[in-house]
């Protein structure tokens, strides 16, 4: 038998089958109760596995001050609110796309999705395709 996928559908006889599997209390809250359990655990890596690489990414910078006002915005940290990617860049002395790589390094590296400071992925690759310098011409 085929395994049940999201793209293979399954038949009326199948369909019916499960149906009266998930209508069934018990198997309702063991599903459940493995939902929770498995949301949980992803929850408590993916949080230990992002400080771990903040922390990492802060202490073994040559700026540790940059470093974790790069990672705060990339989290969202609430207290760095009136804070911005150009405003950041000024008070550490580095340009705009600086700051802007380190976000979506650390976003990439602890698994986290793009934060609000972060351009698009289509408008950064956008740039990065209009502002690309080829190789210089050899006469």
């Amino acid at each position: 038998m085929e395994p049940c996928t999201s793209t293979t559908p399954l038949s009326e006889a199948e369909q019916a089958e499960l149906d009266e599997i998930l209508a069934s209390p018990t198997i309702a809250r063991e599903i459940e109760r493995r939902v929770k359990e498995g949301v949980e655990r992803e929850v408590r890596g993916g949080t230990r596995s992002a400080l771990r690489t903040a922390l990492y990414n802060i202490i073994d910078s040559r700026n540790p001050g940059l470093e974790a006002a790069c990672v705060g915005l990339a989290i969202d940290f609430p207290f760095l609110t009136p804070e911005t990617v150009t405003t950041i860049g000024k008070k550490y002395s580095v340009t705009k796309a600086a700051v802007s790589k380190r976000l979506v390094a650390f976003c990439k590296e602890a698994g986290l999705p793009p934060s609000t400071h972060m351009k698009s992925e289509e408008s950064r690759e956008k740039y990065r395709n209009t502002n690309h310098r080829g190789k210089p011409c050899q006469s």
